[in-house]
């Protein structure tokens, strides 16, 4: 089949255009998206298409990306088709949210994408992912450890994203570039072996097919059309389950699911129907397996009144006969206090119901017993390895934290990028900090390392939360 007839059932195939949309085509000057423009171009009279070429420089790559740019626009031009392109620090950017380099591309890029469709008014945005693409993704997702959504690989339509060169492989759109004499950029970073997605494509791949099997790509790819099946049967049904299992009377844009319904459902929907729980009031946040199962396991503790914070400023109360998902309460951020924490003695954190009980430890401590403890509303520090005062805070930029058993410092966002807290509940989290202003406590969470007690320890401060706290997925 000839290359553009392959991307016309591809996107007769999953709708992706309707007659008359205006389509942002996002360009980076590679193969996929040169080929793309080409073909949309060639499309868009029988469609109806009104195309927008897009751009965006990330300015890793210095004279290299100015000149993938320049290139872009001038493809642009060549087409007669409207340009727009931005150039934004994204190494700043990571350096500032304590993102990788590849986390930190997606989100100024999807930004960029969703800003300029806004003011063009494109209704569609088209990207150039192929095959190959599709099939590293699958493989990734796959080592990762991923359900069955990460196994679907990339959606070919999500949400007024679509991926027209999906069902077209990676040699296939070269030879079409060589055959339209359509020039088009390499980005070197594509080659670099620090990214996983690279080794997996110049490395792990092509073991794979020279020792186990010559048609791999092939074998993900139909993995992922099956799993992409079953996981939207799975979600409908998880659907029709969660109109089954809410209580009327929900309030405040919360969400109030009957517990003994939840648990006599299959553990397969009912996961799924907590996430969605979750969803319908948070917005379309981003899910794991940790937090589905920290909920699911409330499901089934005897005890009620617990409470457990999630991603997307979600609070999830455990009552007598329900799961209220709701949204947290209280401002999205709390403003920064700083106070001195008595010691011994009892402060308070501003704004909330619980406090901080200080006690001067000197007798003998059980260092298994508390080595082994999963609590998290106590610990035990070293006294004299703290300068003091001591102060209860919230955090502030540049905070540096050294958590336990971690064997290093690292900086307190990054800390909490890691555990998924989102950033409106980051100043809810108080903070022990010593006279050095070097982090004792992220309360709640862990200890420092710099101040655990050994064996050596001859005084012990003794610090805990008095109250209910909710507990952090």
């Amino acid at each position: 089949m000839e290359f553009l007839d392959c991307v016309r059932r591809t996107v007769k195939r999953y709708r992706m255009f309707r007659q008359g949309d205006s389509v942002l085509v996002a360009v980076s000057g590679g193969p996929d998206s040169t080929s793309l423009l080409d073909v949309l171009f060639q499309l868009a009279p029988e469609l109806e298409l009104a195309l927008t070429v897009a751009h965006l420089n990330h300015m890793f790559r210095g004279a290299e990306a100015e000149a993938d740019a320049l290139h872009v626009r001038n493809l642009a031009a060549r087409y007669g088709l409207p340009y727009v392109g931005e150039d934004v620090d994204v190494p700043a950017y990571r350096q500032e949210q304590g993102l990788s380099a590849q986390v930190a591309a997606r989100e100024v890029r999807y930004g960029f994408l969703e800003e300029t469709a806004r003011e063009t008014g494109a209704a569609v945005v088209a990207l150039g992912h192929n095959a190959d693409d599709q099939a590293e993704t699958i493989l990734l997702n796959f080592l990762r450890g991923t359900g069955l959504a990460g196994l679907g690989g990339i959606p070919p339509v999500r949400d007024h994203y679509v991926r027209p060169l999906i069902e077209l492989r990676r040699h296939e759109i070269e030879d079409y570039c060589r055959k339209q004499g359509l020039v088009a950029r390499q980005d070197s970073s594509n080659l670099k072996p620090v990214y996983t997605r690279n080794r997996i494509r110049h490395q792990l791949m092509p073991l794979l097919e020279r020792e186990y099997n010559p048609g791999l790509v092939t074998a993900l790819l139909r993995l992922g059309e099956i799993a992409r099946a079953e996981n939207q049967y799975l979600d409908d049904e998880a659907a029709m389950a969660l109109d089954l299992v809410r209580e009327p009377g929900e309030e405040d844009g919360g969400v109030a699911l009957d517990l003994k319904v939840l648990r006599d459902m299959p553990p397969v929907i009912c996961r799924r129907v907590l996430r969605q729980a979750w969803q319908t009031v948070a917005g379309p946040v981003a899910t794991d397996y940790r937090h589905i199962e920290r909920l699911f396991s409330l499901l089934h503790t005897p005890a009620g009144g617990q409470l457990v914070e999630l991603p997307g400023g979600i609070m999830v109360e455990k009552v007598r006969h329900a799961l209220l998902v709701r949204p947290a309460a209280g401002p999205a951020e709390s403003a920064p206090y700083t106070m001195k924490l008595e010691v011994p003695g009892e402060t308070g954190v501003p704004g909330r119901p619980w406090s901080i009980r200080a006690v001067i430890w000197d007798g003998e401590i059980d260092l298994d017993a508390v080595r082994r403890s999963e609590d998290r509303s106590w610990i035990y520090v070293d006294y004299d390895c703290l300068e003091w005062p001591l102060e209860l805070r919230n955090r502030r930029q540049g905070d540096i934290f050294e958590p336990f058993g971690l064997g290093g410092t690292v900086k307190l966002k990054k800390y909490f990028n890691d555990l998924g807290l989102a950033r409106g509940e980051r100043n809810d989290v108080p903070l022990v900090v010593d006279g050095r202003g070097r982090i004792v406590w992220v309360v709640g969470l862990r200890p420092a390392d710099f101040c655990r007690i050994t064996p050596l320890t001859r005084r012990a401060l003794y610090l805990q939360v008095v109250g209910q706290v909710p507990e952090r997925a």
